[in-house]
């Protein structure tokens, strides 16, 4: 209803970003095919109407879509010419730069290429620490404490440093989400730091 009605006062920008919110909510139902139908729909448009944030948004959903229905190389293929586009001299939204290096950087620890996991990690964290973009962060710090987690359990090394590492991301996530007086990061944050509290309690390693 509310795109029809934006359709109707010549509202066109924001009737295909709503687009791609209902298309969203239907992936959230199961809906993949249609989610993804819209997506690209709308890449079509922001596209030929040279809309680079619309065009940015949908390939960030394809690719957060493709990661959960198991489309890894899809992904990384979408994410990886989406972060060129996105850091193009014209462009540099570095908003989307951050997080198609966050999805870049989840799909290389799936794909078992840790250290390339490792590299968009730490270039996504400097970029968020350089325009302090605080709740980005708190995602990140949690993305970066599960890579060292990964890190320990495939090499089972359980060094100190990467155990220290962890725990002062986790901690760093769960202080910036109170300070932003974010209830669910809050959350999402202290649950993820006690599951890796509870990793280390069963491997017997000193926290």
């Amino acid at each position: 209803e509310l795109a029809a009605y934006t359709n109707n006062i010549n509202e066109h920008f924001i009737k295909n970003i709503v687009k791609l919110i209902l298309g969203s909510v239907l992936k959230e139902e199961g809906n993949t095919i249609k989610a993804l139908e819209i997506y690209n729909e709308e890449i079509t448009y922001f596209a030929k109407e040279k809309v680079a944030i619309g065009a940015l948004l949908s390939w960030a959903l394809i690719v957060k879509l493709s990661m959960e229905t198991g489309e890894d190389d899809k992904a990384l293929s979408t994410a990886t010419k989406s972060l060129e586009i996105a850091q193009s001299p014209k462009i540099n939204n570095y908003f989307f730069i951050i997080y198609f290096q966050k999805y870049l950087a989840e799909i290389y620890q799936r794909k078992g290429d840790l250290a390339a996991a490792k590299m968009y990690l730490e270039k996504s964290i400097m970029l968020a620490k350089q325009f302090e973009l605080k709740y980005q962060l708190i995602e990140l710090y949690i993305a970066y404490a599960k890579y060292t987690e990964e890190v320990m359990k495939k090499k089972h090394i359980y060094s100190s440093e990467n155990v220290r590492t962890s725990s002062e991301l986790y901690n760093k996530a769960v202080l910036l989400a109170k300070e932003l007086r974010l209830p669910n990061m809050i959350e999402f944050a202290s649950k993820e730091r006690s599951s890796f509290k509870t990793f280390c309690q069963l491997n017997s390693i000193e926290i």
